[in-house]
């Protein structure tokens, strides 16, 4: 069980998000409220059900991309979910999604449609998120874009600004955390460290600090010190009220990834992760003593 759920957990923060590119790959992306939807009934498709809906759109704002006229825009898609009880992911960038009249979604459209300036074909889009959710990010993501900020002057002003925490802005700050190694410590300090800011939501801060684990796990040999700093905030967040869905994660995979005791990454000694901070090693071990780990409390004694 611990196993498997150690490599799903690797598997998925390894993986390139989106290209190593996100919101830069995308050449159009929209604010746009549905004017209609026409749903198709559902039909049976093996161990899924799927639909088809025909949709027409509003463009409230462009954030990218050239502007677009008053008219509407119509898009076909293909939703899926699981036939029966058992919860698993389906294909479909709108599949989970209702897309009801009036609801207003952000759009992620990469090339230009085939198909007519007016209509968009499915496949090009690669992303649909509400708007209330992600409409702040996306627009902090591509301004910082624009203006070519580091990953450490956008973690600063993220942590001033307004902003959702959601999808879009972890996947931005991956994306530039990879270029981060292994020449800018300071700013992947900065990525790591936001996650101990109280309050984050959850999936976000799941998102950012497992992708930031993946990271280095495919970047040995990578400097000691960019691990010391990933499970520093690993040990701190053990201590957070608000990361308590997380501590499982923590201690059975992502600590034991980062410190060297699992996977291929070579050993990470309690002395340079905790070199200028004792009291979070005394904070580490009384919250191991609450949850539970044999291995890494004997790692913090300096006993493995």
């Amino acid at each position: 069980m611990v196993l498997g759920l150690a490599a799903m957990l690797l598997t998925c923060a390894a993986a390139p998000p989106n290209g190593r590119c996100g919101v830069a790959c995308d050449a159009r992306i929209w604010v746009a409220a549905i004017i209609d939807a026409a749903p198709e009934p559902w039909r049976p498709d093996g161990h899924m059900r799927r639909r088809a809906v025909e949709i027409r759109l509003r463009i409230e704002h462009v954030l990218k991309g050239p502007a677009v006229g008053t008219a509407p825009v119509a898009t076909r898609v293909v939703q899926y979910e699981p036939a029966g009880p058992r919860r698993f992911s389906v294909p479909g960038v709108w599949s989970g999604l209702t897309p009801d009249t009036h609801t207003r979604w952000v759009l992620f459209l990469r090339g230009t449609s085939g198909a007519g300036p007016r209509d968009i074909a499915e496949n090009e889009t690669r992303l649909v998120l509400p708007a209330d959710a992600a409409a702040a990010d996306a627009t902090f993501v591509i301004d910082a874009s624009a203006r070519h900020l580091s990953l450490q002057d956008v973690v600063e002003r993220a942590s001033r600004e307004p902003l959702n925490f959601g999808r879009i802005l972890g996947e931005d700050l991956l994306v530039r955390a990879e270029s981060a190694l292994p020449g800018d410590p300071a700013g992947f300090a900065a990525a790591a460290r936001l996650m101990e800011r109280p309050g984050l939501p959850h999936a976000f801060r799941w998102q950012v600090y497992g992708g930031l684990v993946g990271l280095l796990a495919r970047r040995d040999p990578t400097p000691p010190e960019f691990r010391a700093t990933l499970a520093l905030t690993g040990f701190r967040l053990l201590s957070a009220p608000d990361a308590t869905a997380m501590h499982s994660a923590l201690i059975q995979t992502w600590l034991p990834a980062v410190l060297g005791r699992t996977g291929s990454l070579p050993p990470l000694p309690p002395g340079i992760v905790f070199a200028a901070a004792r009291q979070d090693r005394e904070r580490a071990m009384a919250a191991l003593d609450h949850d539970g780990s044999a291995d890494l409390r004997a790692w913090l004694d300096g006993r493995r």
